[in-house]
């Protein structure tokens, strides 16, 4: 009887050990293991965020990926379930004053696989101190409306006056069909230039030795993301407008010159809406792809117009796909615009009429 009474104890022993294991081993690794995130908010009196979420079972840490308006990013890590987002932030302060923030929360723990897939975004907008002068960092789009841009570099360069202010470098890549086979031409290239200007300064963008157009430097420093573009033919060379004269999408010899932070603002009744995407080869952007439908609504929810993504150009300074649509809609009544393309539920970018430069609304995404 003893015999057995000591075999049930050591039995009950084995079984309690095995219980206090099991009650607080670690979790195991999970193929998505995400945080649920609350609203971000942005307060314009303090030109703070805030952000939080829901702690996370097995969490030591969680690293914080932020994206600015720009398209740049920056990360930390905090041991805190919450962050106030203000200028002071170290190393990622909440410098630019407007535009579309997007916030991206992952756990970090022994048996966790950290997942960048809970996000949140806020929009920024704040009175902006308008510059006379000042570096300008600004993108110079090559678009070639037809896809049959030849392969190789095209070369150009920016003038004030007769001074070569910089000269302008771009590699078009072969587009890819929907069917995505690759193509012998390309439907165009992008590239980011930066140099110190004046307000009053006007600039003229020479594609192959030709002028396309021309803009000034108010429109470079007090624009939130300034874009020059230049619709050229197969050859590289400037297409021709209507009346003759060589011209490129918003940015022509009289639209340009305009000064679109003064909020000067042409009186047509439409918008055109040129909307550039760069995506990566993730399989979560498989919905953004030639054919994808780009929609803008307005304030109320009004949809105003949409077009559709064309083909795809790779690009291997972001190892991407780069993609545009361009298509007219109404002037908004509110002065919002709303834009979206493939999945509503990453939400939309978010624009006011002062963002239409010559009745265009350029709109820059990125799925990286």
């Amino acid at each position: 009887m003893n015999v057995f009474g000591g075999i049930l104890r050591c039995v009950g022993v084995a079984i309690a050990a095995l219980a206090l294991t099991i009650g607080f081993s670690a979790p195991s690794a999970l193929a998505d293991d995400r945080v649920t995130m609350n609203n971000t908010t942005f307060d314009p009196v303090s030109h703070s965020a805030a952000v939080d979420w829901f702690p996370f079972l097995g969490a030591r840490a969680y690293q914080l990926r932020f994206f600015y308006p720009d398209g740049s990013t920056c990360e930390k890590v905090v041991n805190e379930t919450s962050v106030v987002w203000t200028e002071a932030s170290a190393p990622c302060p909440l410098t630019q004053d407007r535009g579309r923030y997007h916030v991206e929360v992952a756990p970090i723990g022994d048996q966790l696989v950290p997942a960048f897939n809970s996000s949140k975004s806020f929009f920024v907008d704040t009175p902006k101190k308008k510059r006379k002068s000042g570096r300008a960092v600004f993108t110079v789009f090559l678009d070639s409306p037809s896809c049959d841009l030849r392969l190789g570099e095209v070369r150009g360069e920016i003038r004030r006056g007769k001074k070569t202010m910089t000269e302008v470098f771009w590699n078009p890549e072969a587009a890819l069909s929907a069917s995505g086979a690759r193509s012998l031409t390309s439907c165009g290239a992008f590239t980011r230039e930066a140099f110190k200007v004046k307000k009053k300064d006007r600039l003229d963008l020479y594609v192959g030795g030709k002028l396309c157009t021309t803009f000034k430097g108010n429109y470079l420093l007090n624009s939130d993301n300034p874009q020059i573009s230049c619709r050229v033919d197969r050859t590289g060379s400037p297409l021709k407008s209507p009346s003759g004269g060589a011209d490129a999408p918003g940015q022509g010899s009289d639209s340009s010159l305009s000064d679109p932070a003064d909020g000067s603002q042409s009186a047509n009744q439409t918008v055109t809406v040129v909307y550039t995407i760069a995506r990566g080869y993730g399989s979560g952007f498989n919905d953004v792809m030639p054919g994808t439908q780009v929609e803008v609504f307005d304030g109320s929810g009004r949809l105003l117009g949409f077009g559709s993504l064309g083909a795809a150009n790779f690009s291997d300074a972001c190892s991407c796909a780069v993609l545009q649509s361009a298509f007219e809609v109404p002037r908004s009544t509110d002065g919002l615009y709303r834009v979206t393309a493939g999945n509503s539920n990453r939400g939309f970018l978010n624009f006011s009429q002062s963002d239409v430069v010559g009745g265009v609304l350029n709109v820059q995404a990125f799925l990286l």
